[in-house]
């Protein structure tokens, strides 16, 4: 698992999971940081065309938990976290994370065509992660916080958000 380290920040260059497993992806784009699972089709598209070569990468995943266990948690943890769809295994790996710093901030995205792709809401990924702590959420494209009891559609217009929640 390769890591970029400056001063108090890392920046993991792998994938996270629920558990430690090897997934084939497929890049969707010039960046080698993006990449999918199920897009097979448009990465071949974007080697112009060419059907025949097929590009895919081989990444391992690990919890959130296991990369974290080999460093020294300070009190205080910041995760950015833009997976498509995902967001409920990353949760699921950072469990014993989440429950030991003192705080957190979790900046995450939600994509309502991703959502009901899964067959998710964005209840379901605040509750993934109120399951191991209490959380606040806010949405700074509206200097707004939420009403929990009322879906999240309920209260704003369809379309993507960055939010923060707060540990």
């Amino acid at each position: 698992m390769k890591a970029l380290i400056d001063g108090d920040i890392i920046v993991y260059r792998c994938g996270f999971a629920a558990q430690h497993n090897n997934y084939m992806v497929y890049p969707v784009g010039s960046d080698d940081w993006v990449a999918s699972f199920r897009y097979k089709k448009k990465a071949v598209e974007w080697v112009n065309g060419q059907e025949d070569l097929e590009i895919r990468k081989n990444v391992i995943a690990e919890p959130l938990d296991n990369a974290l266990q080999k460093i020294t948690l300070n009190s205080d943890l910041a995760i950015k976290i833009d997976v498509e769809g995902q967001e409920a295994e990353i949760f699921k790996g950072a469990q014993s994370t989440l429950k030991k710093c003192e705080k957190a901030v979790i900046l995450l995205e939600i994509h309502p065509d991703t959502l009901e792709r899964d067959g998710l809401t964005p209840e379901d990924l605040f509750a993934a992660v109120e399951s191991i702590r209490k959380c606040r959420w806010y949405v700074p494209l509206l200097d707004k916080t939420f009403d929990r009891s009322v879906p999240f559609f309920e209260q704003f217009p369809i379309q993507q958000y960055d939010l923060i929640g707060y540990i």
